[in-house]
């Protein structure tokens, strides 16, 4: 029997979280009235302020505010992976760094710099350039 499991995180953006996941190709379903289900195995359900739909699969990924003002994940991994292709581990660290990149680029425009260049390495680490036109 599955169970959902909490994965704290870093991300305290919701906007930018949004924009994290919509790269990464998911849909992103906010709730009425500010809360959404996160279905897990059978009937188990949890609230969240965002549910992240995988394509073709009944179960989802939920975003939940925690009392630090963070956004943790909740879901029923065990259920995610056993008829998905999409794994916890890997799941987190794209959201950290699309998370992340959006975060950098936001940031260095404010302090007016663009972004001359990225660069993606073998080991899927992202490289960014920024300069500052005068």
């Amino acid at each position: 029997m599955s169970h959902f499991t909490r994965v704290e995180t870093e991300l305290r953006n919701l906007v930018r979280i949004r924009q994290a996941l919509e790269d990464l190709g998911y849909t992103v379903v906010e709730g009425k009235g500010g809360q959404v289900r996160v279905r897990g195995y059978s009937t188990a359900t949890e609230e969240a302020e965002l549910a992240v739909d995988i394509e073709g699969s009944y179960y989802n990924i939920g975003l939940r505010q925690t009392a630090d003002g963070t956004y943790g994940l909740v879901a029923d991994w065990d259920e995610i992976e056993a008829t998905t292709e999409v794994r916890q581990q890997v799941f987190v660290q794209q959201l950290t760094q699309r998370y992340a990149y959006h975060t950098v680029v936001e940031e260095a425009a404010k302090a007016g710099f663009k972004v001359a260049e990225e660069v993606t390495d073998a080991d899927g680490s992202l490289r960014l350039t920024v300069r500052k036109w005068e």
